[in-house]
């Protein structure tokens, strides 16, 4: 047997999921936080970045020169880190 639910519950639980809603997450926190730091810290974003680029050059495989693998992982990561962290970190 399903219970009834009055108007004034209804109403009372769609504010509290407003409520919920309009608060920033806990990671659209900790995201802000990342961006501002690669935006006020060049020399973190660059640490973030090339561990990013090493990452890519890692997975590339043996079948292309060293100096294009190179810029592929650079290119990667300098657009993972516009995407996400809105920071410009090619060279």
């Amino acid at each position: 047997m399903m219970k009834s639910i009055d108007k004034e519950t209804v109403v009372e639980a769609h504010s509290k999921d407003v409520d919920v809603i309009s608060k920033p997450s806990v990671v659209e926190q900790a995201m802000q936080t990342l961006k501002d730091a690669m935006i006020n810290e060049p020399d973190f974003a660059h640490t973030w970045h090339c561990n990013i680029a090493m990452a890519c050059y890692d997975e590339i495989g043996e079948n292309i020169s060293h100096e294009n693998a190179h810029k592929i992982g650079n290119k990667a990561a300098s657009r993972f880190m516009k995407l996400c962290f809105g920071v410009e970190t090619s060279n």
